[in-house]
């Protein structure tokens, strides 16, 4: 399928916008950040009171009372009466135990001594500037992806449009060359050669016009846009940094996954704490209100209560001891894996300046072959309309200017990618 050229134009700032507002990977990483600012409103709410409310329904097999005057023997029930001229009453049976009733009750519980919760709070704390760091490298990678994605489809644009002009100018030196065989100037087999160089043309211009679609779908797909936009070369940006120092000074500090990589550290190493202070008491206060239709000797439908409670587990089996372990060896492998990314930014940082560097050279030099491989394919033309040059000497020169000009815009799109992936490295 050959994608039709379309009206609309596309700049890289709205392939990024369109990327942030459709894009699936922009929504990841919007809710990475917000886990890691719930996971510290879960930490602030251990110090919080908890309220709990409860009811109950009980059916008990019988009823059960408390009879007074059949706990005294007749004789003295009738010794009483003989005394007072009147039988004793002792009342009604009393219901201690109804044989079905309702309860229910509302608690209200208050931590008083939780150490474990002050690391625990750093800890989150920590996990959520993580989880900022994360979703703001995943952001980064997301807009180097769409730079990335941008300048290739400008990138295979152009080689299709350097495939088309070699086409051309295959066509012309066969065209030429007929003419040439026509008058006996030129050997039959010439011709052929130039019939060869026009299907090599073709060939490529088919291949290269495949890159283009896949480039321009790929694109379009990162930014949930229509195929098929005019894109335009974006200028490099300026970078903020003279030296490599400069550079690897600011990714010490900006990256992303190297801050992310210093918050799970501290996260750590306070779970770590945390987890220790588990052997550490704790105190809870409790205020409970409750409300039952057996109300049994006291006559009262509701009562309150307020307890003090403290807990101490002297034993668990060894889970604790385990659970300690396992965080202090979460806690080294945070510490590891901090100094294998530091290790890592210094190493992109002296790769992409050396990139960089190599690119803008290449830009140069790319220059000048441009201009000499026009020159040369002037003279092999002019050579071919006097005779003094070959077909294949033609061919060769138009596949030089070919390749210098599709060199010097690599040049120029591996400048742009390497400026932003800087950038990108220092988190800006």
């Amino acid at each position: 399928m050959i994608w039709t050229s379309v009206s609309f134009a596309l700049t890289l700032d709205e392939a990024w916008e369109a990327t942030l507002a459709h894009g699936e990977e922009a929504r990841i990483a919007e809710e990475i950040a917000r886990q890691g600012q719930i996971v510290e409103t879960q930490a602030w709410t251990s110090l919080g009171p908890r309220v709990s409310a409860s009811g109950n329904f009980i059916y008990n097999e019988r009823e059960t009372t408390i009879n007074f005057a059949g706990n005294f023997p007749p004789e003295m029930l009738e010794l009483v009466e003989q005394f007072t001229g009147e039988p004793l009453d002792l009342g009604e049976p009393v219901v201690i135990n109804e044989q079905s009733y309702f309860d229910a009750s509302v608690s209200i519980i208050q931590p008083l001594l939780n150490l474990r919760a002050f690391p625990g709070l750093a800890a989150a704390r920590a996990m959520a500037q993580a989880g900022d760091a994360n979703g703001e490298a995943m952001l980064g990678q997301l807009h180097l992806g769409v730079v990335q994605a941008y300048t290739g489809a400008w990138l295979a644009r152009e080689a299709e449009v350097l495939a088309r002009a070699a086409l051309e100018s295959a066509r012309q030196h066969d065209a030429a060359m007929a003419s040439f065989v026509s008058v006996g100037a030129a050997a039959p087999l010439s011709k052929l050669q130039t019939e060869v160089g026009v299907r090599r043309a073709e060939r490529e211009l088919a291949a290269v016009r495949l890159r283009r679609q896949d480039a321009e779908l790929s694109l379009a797909a990162l930014c949930n846009t229509e195929p098929g936009g005019e894109v335009s070369l974006p200028e490099p940006p300026s970078l903020p940094f003279a030296t490599e120092a400069d550079a690897l000074a600011a990714a010490q500090t900006g990256r992303p996954e190297l801050r992310a990589a210093r918050a799970n550290g501290v996260a750590a190493r306070s779970t770590a704490a945390a987890s220790v202070l588990q052997w550490a008491p704790t105190v809870d206060a409790r205020f409970t209100e409750a409300w039952t239709q057996n109300e049994g000797f006291s006559g009262e439908p509701s009562a309150w209560q307020f307890a003090l409670t403290a807990s101490f587990p002297v034993w668990d089996a060894g889970y604790r001891v385990a659970d300690n372990q396992r965080a202090v060896s979460n806690a080294r492998q945070a510490d590891a894996a901090l100094d294998k990314v530091e290790e890592e930014t210094a190493a992109l940082v002296r790769g992409l300046w050396a990139k960089l560097s190599h690119a803008r050279l290449g830009i140069a030099a790319a220059d000048a072959e441009v201009v000499a491989a026009r020159e040369s394919l002037r003279l092999a033309e002019t050579g071919l309309r006097l005779g003094a040059s070959t077909p294949l000497e033609a061919e060769d020169a138009a596949v030089g200017v070919q390749s210098a000009e599709l060199a010097l815009a690599s040049a120029r799109v591996n400048e742009v990618v390497t400026a932003y992936a800087i950038l990108a490295l220092a988190g800006r």
